[in-house]
């Protein structure tokens, strides 16, 4: 379905969606010299998906607003088959 597609999403272990959009960003305490002082936290992912009939990111935010979510954008090569690279995460919330 979305093996085409620059970016594709798979939620909670479901199928594979297209990525239209995706903005996501990364924070990390540091010292008073500038030097990085934590590991990576507060990471917050925007997502825009092309719509199927697949409801599970839906339901998450109606359903289970207090359980955690996992899943993983792929990042596909752009001129050549294969995967760039890929953005996984776990007990994240919707």
């Amino acid at each position: 379905m979305a093996n085409n597609s620059r970016a594709v999403l798979k939620f909670n272990g479901g199928a594979e969606q297209k990525i239209l959009k995706l903005n996501y960003g990364v924070s990390r305490n540091t010292d008073v010299s500038g030097r990085v002082a934590s590991d990576p936290s507060n990471a917050l992912i925007k997502i825009t998906v092309e719509a199927t009939e697949d409801s599970g990111i839906l339901e998450s935010l109606l359903n289970g607003k207090y359980k955690p979510t996992s899943g993983e954008v792929t990042f596909n090569k752009s001129h050549e088959e294969g995967t760039l690279t890929n953005l996984k995460w776990e007990n994240g919330y919707v």
